[in-house]
């Protein structure tokens, strides 16, 4: 109930998001778990569902019944209708200009060492597999009306949705693979230190590493440290 309560809020927020968000819970639904059987979870999506609807319907319902009258804006560019199409979504998403625009792409790697730890431990995590399916599915989405053609009716896309703001979806569960690639990297610091180096600042700040410092930092003349600095 509450998971339903929180979409129908989304969508009611911001009706795309709205969208993202029930696409990526069936998404969930449908990958496969031996844990919880399919059937059960589609139980649980349609509850969802229906809960979501309930909260959103006073918004849903109008759009759909003028639908019919709904114009185009003539100032708005054609991609934000269409989508950024196959060459340009992998051309940003290659590039670091996905997550990182103009930047350093900091980001872009920590998704991309993400991706790679999923496929090397071979989705240990169910929730790892959701992520990186989800990332590549908003992917996709952003290929555009050209590339999928008459499948995006059936996806729930109509012809007056924003199809380049999907992008969000995207962003989104890229950085999720992002974090996953540095909580990894964080729990491997902390299991190789052992129990006598818990943490990043414990190893860095043990008592025979502080006294090696002192002992180099005594040694070091101080012409040579005013030349350093």
């Amino acid at each position: 109930m509450t998971a339903g309560i929180l979409l129908g809020l989304t969508a009611v927020a911001h009706l795309i998001f709205g969208y993202m968000g029930a696409v990526s819970l069936a998404l969930a639904a449908l990958l496969p778990d031996r844990e919880v059987p399919r059937k059960e979870r589609l139980i649980r999506l349609v509850r969802i569902g229906l809960a979501a609807f309930a909260i959103s319907a006073y918004q849903l319902a109008p759009l759909l019944i003028d639908s019919p009258i709904i114009n185009h804006s003539r100032w708005e560019a054609a991609w934000k209708w269409d989508g950024f199409g196959v060459g340009n979504t992998l051309n940003y998403l290659l590039t670091g200009q996905m997550l990182d625009v103009r930047r350093i792409p900091v980001l872009s790697l920590a998704a991309l060492a993400g991706a790679i730890l999923l496929v090397w431990r071979r989705f240990r995590e169910k929730v790892w597999a959701w992520v990186l399916a989800s990332a590549a599915w908003w992917i996709a989405m952003l290929f555009g009306r050209p590339f999928w053609g008459p499948v995006l009716p059936l996806l729930g896309v109509s012809g007056d949705m924003h199809l380049h703001r999907v992008a969000a979806g995207a962003q989104v569960f890229l950085l999720l693979l992002g974090a996953i690639a540095l909580g990894e990297c964080g729990a491997s610091w902390r299991h190789a230190g052992g129990r006598r180096w818990r943490s990043p600042p414990g190893w860095c700040c043990s008592r025979r590493r502080l006294w090696n410092g002192g002992a180099t930092w005594r040694r070091m003349r101080p012409g040579v440290v005013r030349t350093s600095l």
